[in-house]
């Protein structure tokens, strides 16, 4: 019952993928590793493809924070209409930015329980599931990939880094960012790979303040050979919502300035074309 489950959810999704436009299409990823921790279930993604098509310089994989969930049942299967999304998809569009990059939204198929020590996130499931995702990207579009995570979402990455460090697969990823991270994120030693810190000046969620981020920043620069920066956002704004899924948490407003530091970083950190 369960597996066929699954494959009709699959064939309404590709069904959906055909009927979308160039802009917002849906891809669903088998996992690539099967073993008693490790869910068959796949993974669904949301692409949005670079303006310069063949010409793009990279693919940025965004991971989502909070129950690893990109809200994919209340757009109805369109676009997805969150504001950060929206501020992720500025990086395809030549009109916003250099539109260089391709977009993926990658949504958790079951949503994690354990938002407190973030054991979901650290699993065997959680890790090849990212690497299945990245795997098939980079045999789509044939770009390097970027790993972005934000939140919790930047535990995932810290995670996943020690992942393919300790198993040869490093070359991967072609760099990381660290968006408003948790404080009990902590990375592999010498990361040695592009990497970008991101938080709002004013973050006020507990758990990732830029005080705590830029610690973690200090440890990976002090140990990196590659690039490390740390960026404040400035122009985000408040909202009368939980502060650590609204306002400076999620750089409300400040779309514009979010979309110009990544789109920097990446341009100057990615391969030329």
């Amino acid at each position: 019952m369960r597996s066929l489950r699954h494959m009709v959810s699959a064939v309404m999704l590709l069904a959906g993928f055909f009927t979308l436009s160039a802009q917002a299409q849906y891809y669903v990823v088998e996992q690539i590793d099967k073993g008693f921790f490790i869910s068959s279930d796949p993974t669904i993604t949301h692409l949005w493809r670079s303006d310069l098509g063949d010409d793009a310089k990279a693919t940025l994989v965004y991971i989502p924070g909070g129950d690893g969930s990109a809200l994919w049942k209340q757009t109805s299967r369109s676009e997805p209409r969150h504001q950060f999304y929206q501020t992720l998809k500025r990086l395809s569009q030549k009109s916003a930015t250099s539109g260089a990059f391709h977009v993926v939204i990658y949504d958790n198929p079951t949503k994690f329980v354990d938002q407190r020590t973030l054991t979901d996130r650290a699993s065997s499931d959680h890790k090849v599931r990212i690497e299945s995702v990245i795997r098939h990207y980079s045999n789509l579009l044939k770009k390097p990939i970027w790993l972005m995570g934000h939140s919790s979402g930047g535990y995932s990455i810290a995670e996943f880094q020690r992942y393919i460090a300790k198993n040869g697969k490093a070359d991967l990823v072609q760099g990381l960012i660290f968006s408003a991270g948790r404080e009990e994120a902590s990375f592999a030693s010498e990361v040695n790979k592009p990497m970008l810190f991101l938080v709002s000046e004013q973050d006020d969620c507990r758990t990732t303040s830029p005080s705590s981020n830029q610690r973690i920043y200090e440890r990976v620069r002090q140990e990196s050979k590659a690039a490390t920066e740390f960026v404040l956002i400035k122009s985000a704004q408040s909202e009368a919502r939980d502060p650590c899924s609204s306002g400076f948490h999620m750089y409300f407003a400040a779309g514009e300035e979010v979309g110009r530091v990544l789109d920097d970083f990446l341009s100057r950190h990615s391969p030329s074309r």
